[in-house]
């Protein structure tokens, strides 16, 4: 009975979850991060008070856990379907049946093509001071750092090619 009550629990914070985060999409005040949090501590509000109604205050905390772990996962799909550059490719097929690779990788990125995602990320990790651009460009001693041990970790998960 008590695992029923928690699954119930993590169903209702689940489904005002996603509502308010829905509807919080469409009002464009907060920032992603903001509108995640608020929707995640008002979904949790609702079963809280739901579990205090029914009298099932302990379970609420168990119900906790499952919360958090449907955060995680929306999060990560929420991420995918916003930013899946991968999935760009399939979603630029939409109105035509064949595209050459040139045209493609014109029209990645909603039209602002692969040229423009490299230079992103190479901008991201000159922020971040992994990269140094000069005339060419260069590891850092931290980029450095970070290559040395993402070549044991790629050797220790037997990870061959990735990117």
């Amino acid at each position: 009975m008590s695992i029923l009550v928690i699954f119930l629990l993590s169903i209702v914070f689940f489904v005002v979850f996603v509502s308010l985060h829905i509807l919080f999409l469409n009002f464009r005040l907060l920032g992603e991060t903001a509108r995640i949090c608020i929707t995640f501590l008002l979904g949790n509000l609702v079963s809280f008070f739901l579990s205090k109604e029914l009298e099932f205050n302990s379970l609420f905390f168990n119900s906790l856990a499952i919360n958090f772990s449907i955060l995680i996962v929306y999060i990560e799909f929420y991420s995918l379907i916003s930013r899946g550059f991968t999935l760009s490719i399939i979603t630029t097929f939409k109105n035509k049946k064949k595209i050459s690779e040139k045209k493609l990788s014109i029209f990645y990125a909603n039209g602002r093509g692969a040229k423009w995602l490299l230079l992103k990320r190479l901008k991201g990790l000159n922020k971040i001071k992994v990269l140094q651009f000069d005339k060419n460009m260069k590891l850092t001693k931290f980029g450095n750092f970070l290559c040395f041990f993402i070549i044991i970790f790629r050797k220790v998960f037997f990870i061959k090619d990735f990117g």
